[in-house]
């Protein structure tokens, strides 16, 4: 889990022009739904632009989630 408040984490984002963030997890593989995402946001404001989230578990592993977001005004683009 990264803070959300990672200057670390901001900064390596602006290096690259598409960011593909993914993940496997989903309730075939044991896991309670809200457990398979690949990202969660968390922080009020947050910002997705130029990321890719994606789960790759596939249909044959049931639900699984890509993005989830209880961020309160967040942009995505």
């Amino acid at each position: 889990m990264v803070p959300e408040t990672s200057e670390m984490l901001k900064q390596l984002l602006t290096l690259f022009q598409r960011v593909i963030i993914k993940g496997n997890r989903s309730v075939g593989g044991g896991f309670q739904t809200h457990d398979t995402a690949t990202f969660v946001a968390t922080g009020n404001g947050f910002i997705a632009k130029g990321i890719t989230f994606r789960n790759t578990a596939g249909a044959a592993s049931k639900q699984a989630v890509a993005l989830l977001s209880t961020s309160d005004s967040g942009l995505y683009d």
